[in-house]
C-alpha cells in the first residue's frame, strides 16, 4: 500500500501549474487509526487536515477565479 501511495503522490504534480490534494478515505488512517503513521510516513511531509473547509481554502488560494468559472 505504501508503494502505491508514493507512486500516486508522485504522479499528482507534474508541472509548476499543477495543484493536487491527496485524500485518504480509509478510516484506519484517521487521527486515531492504526495505519495513520504508516500512511503519513509513505508521503512527503505536508499539511494534514480532516476538514474539507481547509482543503477548499487551499484550492481557492492557489487557483485563480477563472479556474472556478
Amino acid at each position: 500500500m505504501q508503494v502505491k501511495l508514493k507512486q500516486g503522490d508522485g504522479r499528482l504534480i507534474r508541472s509548476e501549474f499543477d495543484t493536487g490534494v491527496v485524500a485518504i478515505l480509509d478510516s484506519r488512517a484517521n487521527e486515531f487509526g492504526v495505519y495513520r503513521r504508516y500512511v503519513l510516513n509513505a508521503l512527503p511531509k505536508r499539511k494534514v487536515t480532516s476538514k474539507i473547509s481547509v482543503v477548499t481554502q487551499f484550492i481557492r488560494d492557489i487557483k485563480s477565479a477563472e479556474y472556478f468559472a
